[in-house]
């Protein structure tokens, strides 16, 4: 499993999600659907956000912050962290304002046919993710 490889090699794993929970819902959720929750650092979610910034909601604005917020979870310096994307461009553009280094992920939510087909439409969107992987196998 990768993310037992990654945590048992020293990674400190954040789970950010946009899922309408908190992050202690999802982190009781995925210990009832049988995930070592272990080995992740903690989780964030823009439903923690909203409840702390009511008022406004941007999003690429809370993607920045929960990037940044993960990173002081996980006390990880800059050049140590990597956010896993799984085809939305607005994360990677907001990982490109965290200055955070990015993973596209092609075969997730938007599949893509190629590398140059993810960097075109990254490129017109002014997002600019660090690495391309076909897919990523938790």
């Amino acid at each position: 499993m990768t993310v037992e490889r990654l945590a048992t090699s020293g990674a400190k794993i954040v789970i950010i999600s946009d899922y309408p929970s908190t992050a202690s819902a999802i982190m009781e959720d995925l210990c009832r659907k049988g995930f070592d929750t272990s080995l992740f650092v903690g989780a964030i979610t823009t439903e923690d956000l909203r409840r702390d910034h009511f008022l406004r909601f941007d999003f690429c604005i809370f993607k920045v912050m929960m990037y940044k917020s993960a990173t002081v979870m996980a006390d990880v310096d800059a050049a140590d962290r990597r956010i896993v994307v799984g085809g939305d461009f607005y994360c990677i553009k907001a990982a490109n304002a965290a200055r955070i280094s990015s993973i596209f992920i092609t075969g997730g939510l938007h599949t893509f046919a190629n590398t140059t087909d993810v960097l075109n439409h990254a490129v017109i969107r002014d997002a600019h993710p660090t690495y391309v992987l076909p897919f990523f196998t938790w």
